[in-house]
């Protein structure tokens, strides 16, 4: 395999004659063993603590303008990786990101809530990422409901 593989006789510096000459100060074996690396995947690598969105269906008609996400974690394993995952929640409205949640930690079995308003958007692209790799874990759609809010009246 080394058939073109072009080395000094020896490691000595030396210099070439002549007006425009060539000089080298040696070799070492650092400078001319080139190493052959393999790397191969012995194992799944593990997705980490599963959390999704849990009002999907609220929020396909939500009446007023404020509304509310509600984050699910599974139950967590003995695993370190399982132990808890840090996510944010990415709000978009016409292919844009408009606003964002702060980093939030999220531990195994647990729910947690959190408020939006929709301000002057009649629906939302509501993305659940990772908050370390910005891998998405979810996402749904929330979107204004025509009906009246009777103001609790039922």
């Amino acid at each position: 395999t080394f058939n073109y593989v072009y080395a000094a006789k020896n490691h000595r510096p030396f210099k070439s004659k002549g007006v425009y000459g060539f000089s080298h100060g040696g070799f070492t074996p650092q400078e001319i063993i080139i190493p052959d690396f393999s790397f191969s995947k012995h194992t799944v690598a593990d997705k980490g603590l599963k959390v999704t969105i849990a009002n999907k269906n609220d929020l396909s008609e939500v009446t007023g303008n404020m509304f509310g996400v509600k984050l699910q974690a599974t139950t967590g394993t003995t695993d370190l990786f399982n132990a808890q995952r840090k996510v944010q929640i990415l709000l978009y409205a016409n292919k844009k990101q408009i606003g964002s949640s702060s980093v939030i930690t999220v531990e195994p079995n647990s729910s947690l809530n959190f408020e939006f308003a929709f301000n002057e958007h009649n629906s939302l692209h509501i993305v659940l990422v990772d908050a370390i790799t910005q891998e998405q874990l979810d996402s749904t759609k929330a979107a204004k409901s025509n009906a009246r809010d009777m103001g609790g009246l039922f």
